[in-house]
């Protein structure tokens, strides 16, 4: 067993890409030092490399189809309408729960996916999908009322329809002033609780980089320096943030930077339900409004809710005014054999299966697999008419990338996009239109890839041996490990022993220990009332999750 500490920072969506120019600079010391001291690499995240499963995977040590996170929303067997996660979905034990039930304590500090809080070994305060302030946000519950009295301005998430709405100026500022209250959050709960291993995540630079990763791409069409120097002050600022977390940390502490994912300019989206429309496997609804000829219409009135109705009516009503547009209802499911309804980064395809879904048409066995075949071959197939280039660079089959419990929340086909390029589900734009490009403000410049960082730096981190890259599932096991705490036999991930000094590995071994998955909550209620449901929808859409 090991007395070391741990402390970890999450910087959400941060790349290599953008931040080795601003450690040369010397815009981000504290990063620097951390650097010099340790050891930096890659870290390939999840697949796909979305905010919710890659933190899920961090937290849990497993890949997907083991933990059940696919995406924010995701698709459920017996329902056409994709529901929301949050931590009760997760199937396993969190890293958290483990460290806890090995008498270790715990401060959490805006973890994505630990929505509803639940019960550790010390302090949580939850993250992304925490719906408001006025939520059940933190455990022990009392603990909110000491975070509202130190920092009555503390906020859950600035998102990018701050930018949209108002000025890059402001959207930066906003960010930084985040960044910074929550920062302050943290040491005050350094300095007033005991603690083995702590986390802090900053999710600022995600929603900043969707916005306007133009301004951070040299290479980009709508690069300009001056806006360059503006939306790189969130980087200085959160630099700033970790030096003065560190001086809270003793020199022995084991200090760990990780991103869920990296980030890079993206260019087009593909409409895949359009796509699926004009290959004849999905169909719409030909009465009423549902009609195709109301398409444009209907477009026509989303570009007024986003542009005024966004701006003059109050959120709550703004969100339910969107809420009443469901996508599944627009489909005639009776002569619909594939669709995505979830996801945006890689296209998810779900099949309508007999026996599976409410209308399901699609045989299991050899219509299934024939399907599933003939659609991968349309889609390597497809071309970008503007360049005659492919946008598609791989399609699995969900067996191919996933093992586990949950592989029925699973895509049946998953589909991943050259650089530049993301996925949409909606196909309100008109059925003909599966390519389009993404405009600044209405849509984002940046989108995710699954090249993240990691920095381990402390007085056991040796680089005799540099780890040039690691994945996000390696994670879980490593700081485990570090603790001296047994590993769970089910883990996915590997111990990076190499990371570590030899006098460190030959005083510690790697243990594994059975654990039973853990028993799924009962829950008189579901975790998010309508209400509650629709901020976070809004939220998600904000960002551009949905």
């Amino acid at each position: 067993m090991t007395d070391n500490k741990v402390f970890i920072f999450g910087i959400d969506g941060a790349t290599w890409d953008v931040l080795n120019p601003l450690i040369q600079n010397g815009s981000m010391p504290n990063l620097r030092r951390l650097i010099e001291d340790g050891i930096k690499g890659t870290l390939h995240s999840s697949i796909p490399p979305d905010t919710a499963t890659a933190w899920t995977t961090f937290q849990t040590g497993v890949n997907p189809g083991k933990h059940g996170i696919f995406a924010f929303n995701q698709y459920t067997p017996g329902t056409y309408r994709p529901t929301f996660i949050n931590s009760e979905k997760i199937l396993l034990d969190t890293i958290w729960q483990v460290i806890s039930q090995n008498d270790r304590q715990v401060i959490i500090l805006n973890v994505p996916v630990t929505y509803p809080p639940y019960r550790v070994n010390g302090s949580m305060v939850t993250g992304l999908l925490t719906p408001s302030l006025k939520s059940h946000f933190t455990y022990p519950e009392e603990l909110a009322h000491d975070i509202l009295d130190f920092e009555a301005d503390y906020t859950i998430i600035t998102t990018q329809q701050v930018f949209n709405r108002t000025s890059l100026q402001n959207f930066v500022d906003k960010l930084i002033h985040t960044e910074h209250k929550r920062t302050r959050v943290m040491r005050f709960l350094l300095a007033k609780k005991e603690w083995d291993v702590a986390m802090i995540h900053f999710q600022s630079t995600d929603p900043l980089q969707h916005a306007v990763y133009c301004y951070l791409d040299q290479t980009h069409p709508l690069y300009d320096q001056k806006k360059h120097d503006l939306v790189t002050k969130l980087y200085r600022s959160i630099d700033d943030n970790i030096g003065q977390l560190m001086e809270d940390l003793q020199p022995e502490t084991l200090k760990i930077i990780l991103s869920d994912h990296g980030f890079t300019s993206v260019h087009k989206t593909i409409h895949l339900n359009n796509f699926l429309i004009n290959q004849g496997l999905m169909a719409l609804r030909d009465k009423g409004i549902r009609s195709k000829k109301f398409l444009p219409i209907l477009k026509l009135l989303r570009a007024i809710d986003q542009r005024l109705v966004r701006g003059l009516l109050s959120f709550a009503k703004g969100a339910n005014i969107r809420a009443k547009v469901k996508l599944d209802e627009f489909i005639d499911w009776e002569n619909t054999k594939a669709s995505m309804l979830s996801g945006w980064l890689y296209g998810m395809i779900h099949l309508n299966c007999q026996g599976r879904d409410p209308e399901g048409i699609v045989s299991m066995g050899n219509e299934y697999e024939e399907l599933r075949d003939m659609i991968k071959q349309k889609l390597l197939s497809l071309r970008d008419p503007e360049t005659q280039t492919s946008p598609i660079k791989e399609v699995w089959k969900r067996e191919e990338l996933y093992d586990g419990d949950s592989m029925e929340h699973a895509p049946d086909l998953i589909v991943i996009p050259e650089d530049g390029y993301e996925f949409s589900r909606s196909f309100i734009t008109g059925s003909k239109d599966i390519i389009k490009k993404n405009v600044l403000k209405k849509d984002h410049t940046g989108t995710h890839t699954r090249q993240g960082i990691f920095v381990f730096s402390g007085n056991n981190i040796s680089g005799e041996n540099p780890l040039k890259e690691a994945n996000i599932v390696d994670l879980f096991p490593t700081i485990l490990y570090s603790l001296g705490i047994p590993i769970p036999d089910y883990t996915d991930g590997k111990v990076l022993s190499e990371l570590f000094t030899e006098s460190f590995r030959n005083s510690h071994s790697i243990r594994y220990e059975t654990h039973k998955d853990r028993e799924k909550r009962k829950r008189e209620k579901e975790a998010y009332s309508e209400k509650d449901a629709k901020k976070i929808e809004q939220r998600l859409k904000d960002l551009g999750y949905m």
